[in-house]
Order: C-alpha cells, then sequence, then structure tokens
C-alpha cells in the first residue's frame, strides 16, 4: 500500500482554524506545536462544534515559537477579546497541558 500525505495542518489553538505547514516535526506527542492552547468555558474546553465563530479565529505559531490568534499573541488581552466575542463573554484561553491536548 502507497500512502500520498496531500498537506498537513497544524492547530497551535485547539478549536481555532489551523496552518498549512509544509514540514512537520512528529514526536511522541504528536506535531510540534500542536493545540498548546485551548479556548476554555464552564463547561471546559470550548468547541467549535457549539461555537462555530471561533473558526474565524487562526491559530499560528509566531517567530518566537509561541502560539499567536489573528495575529495577536495568545496572552494577550487583544487575542482574549477576539476569541470572547466569537465564542462568548464566558471563554478564556488556557495553555493544555501534555494529557488534554487531545480531549474534548
Amino acid at each position: 500500500m502507497t500512502l500520498h500525505v496531500a498537506g498537513v495542518w497544524r492547530y497551535p489553538v485547539k478549536t481555532l482554524a489551523g496552518e498549512r505547514v509544509s514540514t512537520a516535526v512528529i514526536g511522541p506527542d504528536g506535531i510540534h506545536a500542536d493545540r498548546l492552547v485551548q479556548v476554555r468555558g464552564p463547561e471546559g474546553v470550548r468547541t467549535a462544534r457549539r461555537h462555530y465563530r471561533l473558526l474565524g479565529l487562526r491559530g499560528t505559531l509566531g517567530p518566537d515559537d509561541r502560539p499567536r490568534i489573528s495575529g495577536h499573541r495568545w496572552d494577550s488581552p487583544d487575542a482574549l477579546a477576539l476569541v470572547k466575542a466569537a465564542g462568548g463573554d464566558d471563554a478564556w484561553l488556557e495553555e493544555a497541558h501534555r494529557t488534554e491536548r487531545f480531549g474534548y
């Protein structure tokens, strides 16, 4: 069987739109810098299934190797304001722990 990879995407901020990458380092925890930050709410991880406007924001990895949200550092007031506007006033951003990076 021959496999062909058509594209690789990384999602530095879980729930937001991601970024296509031309190369990726893959280790035991998956793609490097994937799902480093989560959008959360009182219910836990906030997903685009219920808050679809979050997909209008793009999560990327900045030149400092830290996640960005539509160009803003993930831990900036501007990034939080964008997330709250798209995902609700009770949304916040949190670094994901290794064990919960892929949890729902």
